[in-house]
């Protein structure tokens, strides 16, 4: 078990979990899937029978899936308006753990065959679909020769990650993303909702390239709130935004636990995908109250990166990004190819000055804050432009690892 679980959860096999078994039937006012009971543990696909359950639900409908661990070998779809979760939790139970004995745990180990049913092992394809107190986890720690294989491959990397979802009204809360080998723990893609209290930690390895993982990327959100969310080495960015108007984005942690292995590029990243892929728009998105610390060891790059330069040319505006807290990144706050204004301001970051490895060489930082040259005339706050630094780091990200040959 990863040392981060270990402090998160305790010393508990995720494979070592209680198992109800049976055919479907009314429980708690939801329908439980207890077929899924003749292949807990196993190396068997669950995946037909939890796609059985799915299929059978009536639009509006709950179902359960008893506490157990089920292997997915191939991909699973969600396409109707439904509740996901753990049978016999009441909502206002606290949130699962990283392995955690009351939670149903959902594990995928896809092959690059299952290319042709679907980009990612679990894909929610409907509005008004909720996901609560349930675990996915990935191959990484599982099966790690399976997921770089993965992951190294030209068109099989999402197969590596974890859910794709695409739908409005959507909930997802009190869940667990872990251990995704590379790609993405948690792709949302278009829609709106609430991603609340989950835990994302322990996607990707920083130090083997190819092998990054975001904890939870957004492509597109909508009037979507990300609030209580605890982000823990997840290793590309723990937390990317491609465009969001109207939402919510606060009170989320975000921690390393020290390892190079468990190390990121950024913590909290708000730009756009090039090419036209995302609008890189923020209107009226608010970014407070957002607790970041990388540790001693510094195993983040960027604290708050806002601009997508670093990466590529890419549109990115609107927004207050106010009272956050960034601690021991190798640069707190950088913003690098503003296309239109922002407001930022009166945020706690503190300075670690020091010269830092980059994907450019090393680079030397003094300021805590920093603002491109290129996007200063988009800051309107002028305390917070004339305290920054203003350095580019056009094609230069932070933390970048000393990669095997």
């Amino acid at each position: 078990m990863p040392s981060w679980m270990s402090r998160l959860a305790g010393p508990i096999g995720f494979l070592g979990l209680s198992l109800l078994v049976g055919g479907c039937k009314p429980a708690q006012a939801a329908t439980v899937c207890t077929a899924l009971g003749a292949v807990a543990k196993g190396q068997k696909d669950a995946a037909p029978i939890l796609q059985h359950c799915l299929d059978s639900a009536k639009p509006g409908d709950t179902i359960g899936l008893p506490a157990g661990a089920y292997l997915l070998r191939s991909p699973i779809f969600v396409r109707k308006p439904m509740t996901l979760m753990t049978a016999g939790i009441a909502a206002a139970a606290p949130a699962c753990r990283a392995a955690d004995r009351r939670c149903a745990t959902l594990a995928p180990m896809m092959s690059e065959s299952a290319l042709a049913q679907a980009p990612m092992p679990i894909n929610i394809e409907a509005d008004r679909v909720t996901i609560d107190h349930l675990i996915f986890a990935g191959a990484r720690v599982r099966a790690p020769q399976a997921a770089q294989a993965l992951c190294l491959s030209q068109h099989g990397r999402s197969l590596a990650g974890g859910i794709r979802w695409n739908g409005e009204e959507s909930r997802i809360a009190r869940s667990v993303f872990r251990d995704f080998a590379c790609y993405s723990a948690l792709e949302f893609g278009t829609g709106s909702g609430a991603i609340v209290d989950n835990l994302f930690a322990g996607n990707g390895t920083h130090n083997v390239k190819m092998m990054w993982s975001d904890g939870l990327t957004v492509h597109e959100g909508r009037s979507l709130e990300i609030t209580g969310n605890r982000f823990l080495d997840n290793t590309d960015v723990q937390l990317i935004f491609g465009g969001c108007t109207d939402c919510k984005v606060t009170g989320n942690q975000f921690r390393h636990s020290g390892s190079e292995a468990g190390g990121s590029f950024a913590e909290l990243m708000i730009h756009a995908w090039p090419g036209g892929a995302t609008s890189g728009r923020y209107d009226r998105t608010v970014f407070s109250g957002n607790d970041i610390d990388c540790g001693a060891a510094h195993r983040c790059g960027f604290g708050i990166m806002v601009g997508a330069l670093p990466w590529y040319q890419a549109p990115t505006s609107g927004g207050t990004i106010q009272g956050n807290r960034v601690r021991n990144a190798m640069l707190g706050l950088n913003v690098d190819g503003l296309s239109g204004p922002v407001d930022i301001g009166a945020n706690d970051v503190v300075a670690v000055p020091g010269s830092y490895r980059a994907s450019c060489g090393v680079r030397r930082i003094d300021n805590g804050t920093n603002i491109a040259p290129s996007s200063r005339r988009f800051i309107a706050n002028a305390r917070t432009a004339q305290s920054a630094g203003a350095q580019s780091f056009a094609n230069c990200l932070l933390n970048y690892p000393a990669l095997p040959q």
